[in-house]
């Protein structure tokens, strides 16, 4: 249906000079946009959505380095205060001029936007916003905060005329209006978002002249409404079939390995545990040495091959290679049945124990199959487990209260920054600061959080990646938690077409070319 709706809307446009030959791209995604409103909703699909129409200050490329975007240059000027210098010249879909009333006006907004999670904490260390001229602006922190280029790549500007629109008036087109390389055409909420290429797009002008982003939630049915031609690209398909879709001579795949970490988390907290068994009532999470024999004991390459057949890669810390804060020096765990017995013998634990293994079921790609693996490897070793697979609403509450022993869990940091994994997923909890949000273990490390306070207040990079660096060392020295993947993110798409994948997961419309 939305194919003959874009046929017509093809045919009806006058046949003006082109960037490339016209066509359309129809683009099947897994999760509906819950607004138009780029202020509405921190979340990836609200967010593929958004970035066709709207812009930020900086992007972050295929690798999420950091790319200039509305802002062609920053830099800070103090501990305090970082200037951005501006792209001039940039139009809004109106025709009105991009200047620096519109950044103070879209900061504004974001910092008092409604909406199930908003983007208040990427503006919250902003204390104001200095217009200095019209293509020069600063930003004064109410602190060093070295993160605030990551920070405003999330907020997309709008016109300073639209700081007071709704988001009913975004959604129905009124308001959606953006200096980006698509126009806003028309919404069906749950359904269908269209675009029309904004040929005046001070960049790259995009290589199709309607873009329609088509909700399907079920893998299966995306791969089938690709193969029939009714879709363009498709993200996930189902691992299962992605050689099927290799194989297709129509069609090509991509993968990219993703900032996904799939990890392992302890009961760090509790005595005695939830799960555990044959320990008269003592807690062996608490012991490193037992952390460290469960992380011996998984065979990580297995895993990607066996299991994900191939789809991801073994993973030494939180962050992949080529973020900030990487740890070079931190390796993969070897896989070491014969070292995990003789650790567990050394923590009294001769002849294991019995515990539950708990894994969300919608949050891990391949969930049963991976725990059943994880489940007989522990087995080798001693460690009889028993697979507790639960939704991901059951597991976030009941991890949150420390219910589980051990337990399988994902992370992606939002800002793909050394400091992400470590202030959610091992910092001790601290509501004002948002701490500790995912430290489902419990773990807690007082040098670890100075480590981390002192990072955020250290401007210089290469001071504060050492910083984190030194944190991600300490903190996985000490088996906080064991990381074990990172899962892959994969793409079909049909073989007149070009698409490289992205670290981010996100598919990006802009980045969808016709193949030459």
């Amino acid at each position: 249906m939305f194919k003959k709706f874009l046929l017509a809307g093809v045919l009806a446009m006058a046949m003006t000079t082109l960037p490339v030959a016209a066509r359309d791209l129809t683009i099947g995604v897994r999760e509906a946009t819950s607004s138009i409103d780029p202020h509405y909703y921190s979340r990836s699909p609200d967010g593929i959505v958004s970035f066709n129409i709207f812009e930020s200050l900086i992007s972050g490329d295929a690798s999420n380095q950091l790319a200039p975007r509305l802002a062609v240059s920053w830099q800070p000027i103090s501990d305090t205060v970082w200037e951005f210098k501006l792209r001039q010249g940039v139009k809004f879909h109106d025709g009105s001029d991009f200047t620096a009333d519109d950044v103070v006006a879209s900061i504004e907004r974001a910092s008092h936007s409604q909406g199930p999670v908003t983007y208040l904490r990427r503006v919250a260390a902003i204390d104001k916003v200095e217009v200095v001229d019209p293509y020069t602006v600063r930003f004064h922190t109410k602190g060093p905060w070295p993160l605030l280029p990551r920070d405003l790549a999330a907020i997309r500007i709008i016109p300073a005329e639209m700081q007071n629109a709704t988001r009913e008036q975004f959604d129905n087109g009124e308001a959606a209006i953006g200096t980006g390389p698509y126009k806003f055409v028309r919404y069906t909420p749950q359904d269908i978002v269209e675009f029309a290429r904004n040929d005046d797009y001070w960049g790259t002008k995009p290589d199709f002249e309607h873009l329609f982003l088509k909700t399907i939630p079920d893998a299966a049915a995306r791969e089938a409404a690709l193969r029939s031609g009714d879709l363009d690209l498709i993200e996930e398909p189902s691992p299962a079939n992605i050689a099927n879709l290799k194989s297709d001579p129509n069609l090509k795949v991509v993968t990219a390995i993703s900032g996904y970490v799939i990890y392992v988390g302890y009961d760090q907290i509790n005595e005695p545990s939830p799960g555990i068994e044959g320990t008269n009532g003592r807690n062996p999470m608490l012991d490193k040495r037992v952390r460290q024999a469960i992380s011996k004991a998984i065979d990580r390459q297995l895993l990607v091959d066996r299991v994900l057949l191939g789809l991801g890669a073994p993973a030494s810390q939180p962050l992949p290679p080529g973020n900030f804060g990487h740890a070079d020096n931190v390796k993969v765990e070897a896989y070491d049945p014969e070292g995990a017995k003789k650790l567990l013998a050394e923590a009294g634990y001769p002849n294991g124990f019995t515990t539950q293994l708990t894994v969300p079921s919608g949050e891990l790609a391949n969930a049963a199959n991976v725990g059943q693996a994880m489940a007989a490897m522990l087995q080798r070793v001693g460690i009889t487990v028993k697979l507790n697979i639960v939704p991901d609403a059951v597991f976030g509450t009941e991890a949150r209260e420390h219910k589980y022993s051990l337990f399988m869990s994902s992370y992606i940091s939002p800002e793909a920054d050394g400091s992400s994994a470590v202030r959610a997923l091992t910092s001790i909890p601290d509501k004002d600061k948002g701490w500790g949000t995912s430290n489902y273990g419990g773990y807690g490390n007082q040098a670890s959080v100075d480590l981390l306070t002192q990072s955020f207040n250290v401007v210089d990079p290469a001071a504060r990646e050492k910083l984190l660096q030194q944190n991600i060392e300490m903190v996985l020295g000490d088996y906080a938690i064991a990381p074990l993947y990172w899962q892959a993110a994969n793409w079909a798409f049909r073989k007149d077409i070009d698409f490289a994948g992205r670290s981010d997961a996100n598919t990006y419309a802009e980045f969808v070319s016709i193949a030459k």
